[in-house]
């Protein structure tokens, strides 16, 4: 398997990934629930791995890997096609990152062409809730 983990902590900014083109953005929830996304995975056409982005824990994780393992263990989740319903495919990304301190759980910002989204905590103080992922504009 090529890829792996690339950080899991409370906050981080994943520069690397700034300017690229998006190919394919994919959310991943438990099916019948749709305010619980358990992933974001999502492909730039400048990379060959795919990005993952996931919180648990209270933390967020950016994981790199080939197609195969990306999607492994999401087979049973229901697929919702961001970078069709959002237009996401070929916008640019400006900012990925993860929000988060010692006493706050993190929270993910995607800045993508004109488009803000946040996928966080339903519930800032428990990180049992389930994870939602929006337009920062809605809530």
């Amino acid at each position: 398997m090529k890829g792996k983990r690339l950080i899991n902590d409370c906050s981080f900014a994943c520069t690397d990934l700034e300017g690229m083109e998006v190919e394919a953005f994919y959310g991943f929830y438990e099916a019948g629930n749709p305010q619980c996304f358990d992933m974001i995975i999502f492909k730039l056409k400048e990379q060959h791995l795919w990005q993952r982005l996931f919180l648990d824990a209270g933390i967020g994780f950016w994981e790199a890997l080939e197609k195969e393992a990306a999607f492994a263990d999401y087979s049973d989740l229901t697929c919702v096609d961001f970078g069709t319903e959002l237009k996401l495919k070929g916008q640019r990304v400006n900012n990925i990152e993860c929000i988060g301190g010692e006493n706050k759980f993190s929270s993910m910002l995607f800045e993508i062409g004109n488009h803000r989204l946040i996928y966080q905590y339903a519930d800032k103080d428990d990180m049992d809730s389930d994870t939602v992922f929006y337009r920062a504009n809605e809530s």
